[in-house]
């Protein structure tokens, strides 16, 4: 068995440098609440989809070779993913695929669809199968591809990295200013 590499402060600086033009640097703020310690809120909820996932996906996208995607991008995610990568395809104008759960809210559908991907319905538990090399079916018709296998430079590291870049927005001495 293989073993993977853990994450440097180098890829996540990198993937900060990555997204910088595509993310928003969300703001710490202390909740003021009687309590054993402070307690600091990251507002990720204001990035353009609503949650910390944009990061990892744009990462994971702008980190793939631009050959790689006049194919489009695929993932299989019910909501904040879908919705970070079909962010992040549409920025790019590449085309997105988005299999989602049959059963995913109709608000997470709804935005996927707004931000232009394909939405691909499947029932979870009876109509997704993984394949040979990664590739998705839904029933019986090729969905795309996903990345089944982790691999330190494959897209679940950028994911992570990209996730963990609002680490450099936290803390003294970061030089997060709001600006």
């Amino acid at each position: 068995m293989r073993s993977i590499e853990p994450l440097t402060i180098q890829d996540v600086v990198a993937a900060r440098a990555r997204i910088a033009s595509s993310i928003a640097r969300t703001p710490l703020i202390r909740l003021a609440v009687d309590a054993p310690a402070e307690i600091y809120l990251k507002l990720e909820s204001l990035q353009p989809i609503g949650s910390f996932k944009i990061r990892g996906a744009m990462n994971a996208i702008r980190s793939l070779p631009p050959e790689s995607l006049s194919g489009g991008v695929y993932t299989a995610s019910a909501g904040n993913m879908a919705q970070g990568v079909a962010w992040g395809a549409r920025e790019l104008g590449v085309p997105c695929t988005v299999v989602m759960p049959d059963n995913a809210p109709r608000t997470k559908l709804e935005a996927v669809a707004r931000l232009g991907a394909s939405i691909v319905p499947a029932s979870m538990a009876r109509e997704m199968v993984l394949g040979p090399q990664g590739t998705l079916f839904v029933g019986s018709q090729r969905a795309g591809k996903v990345h089944a296998v982790i691999d330190r430079d494959g897209p679940e590291a950028h994911l992570a990295a990209g996730g963990k870049s609002l680490l450099g927005e936290i803390g003294k001495g970061s030089g997060y200013d709001q600006s």
